[in-house]
């Protein structure tokens, strides 16, 4: 069989992965209330969630990479996405919250083990046809996640919200089977193991550190910040828990040739921050705007998911052409231009309202998908073309800080500036919405009349009259609210996105290989 015959059977057998597994982190925004209301649990238990399945992705990830060494990367992405196709099942299947927190768990742990390998996996068997291979993962790893939210809303729609999660079943189990089938086994490396390993208590401290974090963020409304001995004590424990593990890395780089070997790593650094940078805008952005165009507009979450096609189209096309720059300190000047780009994106989309066109959203979400767009081109070249393997386990710890906490407080940020937002647009609509203001008299009025004209009695148009005001204003402030919240997503993402991009152009390390030569 040729060369160009097995990469393809290779690529093949790896679509459902990236079909699936590369999906779920804005798959369920649509249709997360259906989700709730199906499984019976509050909103507010949400971080239960997210500290379930964020635990099981890093865990599912360390694991991944240490057994990947002594049973072989095909046969660990395997199990890893038979891990994954089970806890699909399991989540479709959740009676009560505790059965979907744990089906979640098992789900992240498959997606851990799996998103882990694959690209490294998948470099390797187009060895020196990387570039291809970059391309291919770039468009159907990142470039398709518009698209994600409007087939789970069409899923949910047609066959309810267990379908959403009971699609990823056979995409699971018949990409595991495609993978044993189509691509032939890891030839043995008799120096997989010899290399330098991981610190495990420093890995174990980032990991527990991580997850505490999630709750003092997440919990701090709930438990009424400091007042609360609960909060308090978390955020104690969270503290502590910080300084060992600052005091762990300063030990463990202290030793050797670990720091040189981390300063040496410090494009792969920047490359983790631009895949940072891109999960942030998609799991904000996304997650923000199905929430408003279905709950705030009253949008069916099929036609709202349609919205967010143009973003797939213009990232595509965005990211094929910045791949193809040839020139580093081009493609990296791109990469800025994108990072500030997209956030200026985000402060433009702070501007829109109720009475904002599905068309004009339409067409940001579209320049704003252009913009993104230039994050993989940049990072899924610069991780191959700058990254000594040796280096790797020095970086690991740092790149999961620079990776995971960004994605863990921004997010909550974001939330506190939309609840303050929506507050203080209370308190002003409050001073401004008075009976006695000629101008809200005129308006009850006219609705009283209105609704007159229905058939109804002095009393019922009076209180829908209200009513509908008083919806008016409800909407109103949850968009205020909104508004604020996109504004600081825009500062903090053109912040982290300079950090990112400037690092790169001033001091963009040595490539150790040019994969368009090869």
């Amino acid at each position: 069989m040729s060369l160009a015959a097995q990469r393809t059977l290779v690529l093949a057998a790896l679509l459902p992965v990236l079909g699936s597994v590369y999906q779920t982190l804005v798959l369920t925004d649509l249709v997360d209330a259906d989700i709730r209301r199906g499984v019976g649990y509050d909103k507010a238990d949400g971080t239960w969630l997210s500290a379930s399945w964020g635990l099981s992705m890093l865990l599912g990830v360390f694991a991944g990479l240490a057994l990947s060494g002594k049973f072989g990367p095909r046969n660990i992405l395997v199990a890893g996405m038979l891990v994954f196709a089970l806890g699909n099942l399991m989540c479709g299947c959740a009676e009560g919250f505790r059965g979907l927190m744990l089906a979640r768990f098992v789900e992240g742990l498959g997606k851990g083990m799996a998103i882990v390998l694959l690209r490294s996996f998948l470099y390797s068997r187009f060895d020196r046809m990387v570039f291809i291979a970059v391309l291919c993962y770039g468009l159907l790893a990142y470039s398709t996640r518009g698209t994600s939210p409007m087939v789970a809303a069409m899923v949910n729609e047609a066959l309810g919200w267990n379908w959403v999660y009971w699609l990823s079943v056979p995409a699971g189990v018949g990409g595991a089977g495609l993978i044993l089938l189509l691509v032939p086994a890891d030839a043995p490396s008799p120096h997989a193991n010899k290399g330098p390993k991981p610190d495990g208590l420093l890995i174990m401290l980032l990991v527990s550190w991580l997850i505490s974090l999630l709750f003092v963020l997440g919990w701090r409304e709930r438990e009424g910040g400091f007042t609360s001995n609960l909060y308090t004590g978390i955020v104690a424990f969270n503290a502590l828990l910080f300084a060992c593990l600052a005091g762990r890395m300063m030990l463990s780089y202290s030793r050797g040739d670990q720091f040189a070997r981390l300063l040496r790593s410090r494009s792969y650094l920047c490359s983790m921050g631009g895949r940072m940078l891109l999960l942030l805008h998609l799991a904000a952005i996304l997650g923000v705007l199905s929430s408003f165009l279905t709950e705030g507009r009253g949008i069916p979450a099929v036609e709202a998911g349609s919205l967010f096609l143009p973003a797939t189209i213009s990232m595509a096309a965005s990211f094929v052409a910045c791949a193809c720059i040839p020139n580093r300190d081009w493609r990296h000047l791109s990469l800025l231009a994108g990072v500030l780009g997209a956030s200026a994106c985000v402060l433009w989309l702070s501007t829109t309202g109720l009475a904002t066109s599905n068309h004009a959203l339409a067409n940001i979400i579209a320049v704003w998908g252009a913009c993104v767009g230039t994050l993989p081109a940049s990072f899924l070249i610069d991780e191959v073309e700058t990254l000594d393997k040796a280096d790797m386990p020095a970086a690991a710890a740092f790149a999961i800080v620079v990776l995971a906490t960004p994605l863990i407080l921004v997010p909550s940020l974001m939330g506190t500036a939309v609840s303050e937002g929506r507050v203080a647009a209370y308190e002003t609509q409050r001073e401004l919405v008075r009976p006695e203001r000629p101008v809200v008299a005129e308006t009850l009025a006219g609705g009283m009349d209105r609704f007159s004209r229905l058939g109804l009695d002095q009393t019922q148009t009076a209180v829908l009259s209200a009513g509908t005001l008083g919806a008016i204003v409800e909407l109103e402030c949850a968009t205020m609210g909104l508004q604020s919240g996109l504004r600081l997503l825009a500062l903090l993402t053109g912040v982290l996105g300079a950090a990112v991009a400037v690092p790169l152009l001033l001091f963009p390390g040595k490539a150790i290989v040019n994969i368009r030569s090869e």
